[in-house]
């Protein structure tokens, strides 16, 4: 029998993010997890993954077009199988903390039929809170950094105390 005293966590449910034919789709939410390599595209394909915690309403669309809204403070998913999305997530480097906004700006004609345009904003909020919470440890100015973002201290140089040189002793 077990003598720790555990407690449920409420895990979020989420939802993953379909993307309507017709442009002006918007996401927009803080980033809470981020993979490169986390999704799969519908061929397969290894593909970026991100979830947000929504910061504003959005919506959600399957195959048949049927809708599904989420407030803000819900936590969706979006796997940029897409070609354009992938692009423009692998390009915006999101890191936990930053605010991504991710919008179906338009359609354009391909030899594959209609491809989906997406416009990637980002926030850098997550990676400017990491840094700032990290001290700088550095004291060589060549050496690199402790972390991404940190900035070497100033090395001084070394001065002895004339009055503590030690003379040598007579051999």
């Amino acid at each position: 029998m077990s003598t720790y005293q555990f407690e449920t966590v409420a895990t979020p449910a989420g939802a993953f993010i379909g993307w309507h034919d017709t442009p002006g789709q918007v996401v927009t939410g803080k980033v809470v997890d981020y993979d490169q390599q986390g999704g799969q595209d519908f061929a397969g394909h290894v593909c970026p993954q991100v979830t947000l915690e929504l910061v504003e309403p959005a919506s959600s669309f399957n195959k048949a077009g049927d809708r599904s809204d989420f407030a803000a403070g819900e936590f969706v998913t979006i796997t940029a199988g897409q070609a354009n999305l992938k692009k423009g997530i692998l390009a915006a480097r999101p890191e936990i903390g930053d605010i991504l906004r991710v919008t179906h700006s338009t359609n354009a004609k391909t030899a594959n039929g209609t491809a989906k345009i997406f416009e990637i904003q980002i926030a850098r909020i997550g990676g400017q809170q990491q840094a700032q919470a990290k001290p700088d440890v550095s004291l060589n100015p060549q050496a690199p950094a402790p972390f991404p973002g940190a900035k070497p201290t100033q090395q001084v140089p070394f001065m002895p105390n004339p009055a503590a040189v030690q003379a040598e002793a007579p051999f």
